[in-house]
């Protein structure tokens, strides 16, 4: 299970997710709550993942590089706007 956790949160895991949960002041309901929306989220990140692998083995390395940054400017610019 520490494995699947640190997995989701980017390999620093279980431990940093837990203290950084438990320094929020996250009671036992709400953080028992977030780890049961990150389970039933789980579906759709392994179909957002597989689908992620099949795009990214089509396109070349300049063209994932352009979507990146296209993105990354779509995503500065909203929070500028805001």
């Amino acid at each position: 299970m520490d494995a699947f956790v640190d997995t989701l949160f980017a390999g620093g895991g279980g431990t940093l997710v837990v203290i950084y949960m438990l320094a929020r002041g996250l009671g036992k309901a709400k953080f028992r709550a977030t780890l049961a929306l990150v389970a039933a989220m789980l579906p759709f990140m392994l179909l957002g993942t597989w689908v992620g692998e099949k795009i990214n083995a089509r396109i070349s390395h300049e063209t994932f590089t352009t979507i990146l940054s296209m993105m990354l400017m779509l995503s500065g610019a909203s929070l500028l706007l805001n």
